[in-house]
């Protein structure tokens, strides 16, 4: 009998159909997983211009909105309570709040007190 001297070999993977098909399969999944990170950078892209676009428009047209002048509704709203108010004889505060300086700080006598 013989000795034998070191280590028993380590046996080397084989290369085998199998192995040759996962690694096809790796790179094949690898390769639609950037595509599908491209597709979606592109459409993340894409949705923040719109919105962008969204935003500048909606900006303008607030704007216009702004310079445009008042609204029917409003107009007629204003005549209504212009109306209503036309004939009514202004109220003690409304008085003493249009009044002026003089007249808001002036003293009041009533028979013999002070007001």
């Amino acid at each position: 009998m013989g000795s034998i001297s070191g280590k028993a070999p380590i046996p080397a993977p084989r290369l085998s159909k199998e192995n040759n098909n996962n690694n096809n399969n790796d790179r094949q999944l690898r390769g639609e997983v950037d595509d599908l990170r491209g597709e979606i950078s592109s459409l993340r892209d894409q949705l923040n211009t719109q919105m962008q676009m969204f935003s500048e428009e909606r900006r303008r047209w607030e704007q216009e909105r702004k310079n445009r002048s008042p609204s029917p509704k409003t107009q007629f709203r204003n005549a209504t309570h212009e109306k209503r108010t036309a004939n009514r004889s202004p109220s003690p505060k409304t008085q003493f709040r249009n009044a002026t300086h003089e007249k808001r700080t002036a003293v009041l006598l009533s028979n013999d007190r002070l007001i």
